[in-house]
């Protein structure tokens, strides 16, 4: 979101604390506000980035609202574009893509009736 208008994160942190994992986003970019992630607080703070596969109860969403502490940390808008562009390549850092399987396209873009097929032996 850019704009968190009258945004409380009380407002809305039963619906999060209530609702299924799999139904929520893996978390959520309020660029004039903060950034509500999944994760636990033992010395530091650690995010899931895929909240529906942790099994831990110690894991609870949470938010941060991610205010520059001097002048040289950057503004709160580009702090929390960092965030974003962050999650972004972490999520592609971590992924596996298997190979494409070029024979379910070729079949798809080949339309083969047997009414219009010739034979080159002519039988």
């Amino acid at each position: 979101f850019v704009n968190g208008g009258d945004f409380r994160f009380s407002e809305i942190a039963n619906h999060f604390s209530t609702s299924n994992t799999k139904d929520l986003p893996n978390s959520c970019i309020i660029l004039d506000r903060g950034v509500i992630m999944y994760g636990k607080v033992d010395d530091k703070f650690s995010q899931s980035r895929y909240p529906d596969e942790v099994e831990d109860e110690n894991y609870d969403w949470y938010f941060s609202p991610f205010e520059p502490i001097e002048a040289e940390c950057g503004s709160r808008d580009g702090n929390h574009l960092g965030f974003l562009y962050y999650s972004i390549l972490e999520h592609i850092a971590n992924s596996y893509l298997e190979p494409p399987s070029l024979s379910q396209y070729m079949a798809k873009m080949m339309v083969v009736r047997k009414s219009t097929l010739e034979k080159a032996s002519g039988d």
